[in-house]
Order: structure tokens, then C-alpha cells, then sequence
């Protein structure tokens, strides 16, 4: 079974405290701020070492705070008919722009978004680059889902097209949320790819939009 989930923030409780059963073949895909490879402390050692005790498998998109200097310096390696970097014994980390293939469905994956909900905040000015786009990466990403004839099964995002970023925000009050370039390229996607659903973490709710969108927080969303 393939579950979605959202921001962990390098806290193995996501995964301890579940109601949902884990078992040896799944994979979980987190959607952004996985955060056990931000600090690369003695703690983030020890959560990791009993992430790799668990038979499942964990991949991650980056979100605003994990460490993407360091995560765009790992080596690729053929995962699921896409490219990814093997971070750790059983976790992956899902560059932007990849489609894979896991157990008959087709996913592509964009991490990443815009950052302005964190100024103010004691990040290092690396922690700021997840809503920089560049022409590399946005073509890289549009080749991809034309290998797939622009469709696929799912969408995974951290952060989210206008349309839903406006709906996620007004849920909260806010009534003029900032766009940016970055929704604006999640918008092409949306316009230009046949797909049936898309779920993206960054808003910390865990909320269904009618009937193809997931927002997900501490879920475990599963792929059916």
C-alpha cells in the first residue's frame, strides 16, 4: 500500500503512534518537512537509526525546512522508473519534477513551495530556496510527464495550485493570500496533466476538497 502523509518535522511519532498498520512493502511518501536531515545532530542520528529498523519505506519531498544544499549533493539512483537519492538505509528523497511507478500507479512528485509563511523565523537563508524555481527544473519536470503523455494517477506536492491555496487559506481567515511564481508553475501542471487526485501537506489540515484534492497533515491518506 502506498500512504501520504504530510510535514513530519523529524518526529519518528508519525510513524510509532499511527492507528494505521505499517507493514513490510508499503511505502510512505511525506510531503514535505521531513526534517530528520536538517540538523544532522546526535538526535536526528538516533531517529534515523530507528527509521531503519521499520520494514517499510519512506520517501520524502522537500518542504521549507529541510536541508536542500545537502540533499541535492546525493548521488541518484534508479527508483520506480524515476530518480531518486537514497538518503538513509530505507528512506528516499523524491527531487522535483520525477514520475515513478509504484505498484501499478503513476505518481509525479514536485516538492518544494513559496516561504513567506516563515520570515521571521530563525532559518538560515539555504532553507529559503524551496520556492526557487529554475528553468532546469521546471522543464525537467514538464519532459517527465511527457514520457507519460501528461497523465498520471496522482499528484504529490508540498505546497499547492492557486486555487487550492486560496481555499486552504480562507479556511484559516486569510483572505488575500500571496501568489507566487511557484503556484503559478503547480498551476501549469494543473492545466496541462490529466490526473486522478492530487495531495499536497503544506497547510497542516488534514481536509478533502471535493473529490480529488488532499490536504494532508498527520494522516495516513492511502492511494487506492
Amino acid at each position: 500500500m502506498i500512504y501520504i502523509t504530510g510535514d513530519t518535522f523529524a518526529d519518528t511519532r508519525r510513524f510509532s503512534k499511527t492507528k494505521v498498520k505499517l507493514k513490510k512493502g508499503d511505502t510512505i511518501i511525506v510531503c514535505g518537512n521531513f526534517g530528520f536531515f536538517c540538523d544532522h545532530d546526535k538526535l536526528a542520528e538516533k531517529s534515523l537509526k530507528w527509521l531503519a529498523k521499520q520494514k517499510y519505506t519512506i520517501a520524502f519531498l522537500h518542504g521549507a525546512i529541510d536541508d536542500t544544499a545537502w540533499l541535492n549533493n546525493l548521488p541518484l539512483v534508479d527508483w520506480h522508473a524515476g530518480k531518486a537519492a537514497r538518503a538513509s538505509k530505507n528512506v528516499y528523497y523524491l527531487p522535483q519534477g520525477e514520475v515513478y511507478e509504484i505498484e501499478g500507479k503513476t505518481l509525479f512528485c514536485f516538492g518544494g513551495g513559496e516561504n513567506l509563511d516563515y520570515i521571521g523565523s530563525n532559518y538560515t537563508e539555504e532553507f529559503y530556496s524551496s520556492s526557487i524555481l529554475t528553468p532546469e527544473v521546471m522543464q525537467r519536470a514538464k519532459d517527465n510527464l511527457k514520457r507519460y503523455h501528461n497523465q498520471v494517477d496522482y499528484i504529490i506536492t508540498h505546497d499547492a495550485p492557486s486555487k487550492l491555496r486560496a481555499i486552504m487559506q480562507q479556511r484559516k481567515q486569510i483572505e488575500n493570500p500571496i501568489f507566487t511564481g511557484f503556484h503559478q508553475f503547480l498551476d501549469e501542471i494543473w492545466e496541462q496533466t490529466k490526473f486522478s487526485g492530487w495531495v499536497f501537506g503544506k497547510y497542516r489540515e488534514n481536509h478533502t476538497i471535493a473529490p480529488f484534492y488532499h490536504c494532508v497533515d498527520d494522516r495516513f491518506f492511502p492511494l487506492q
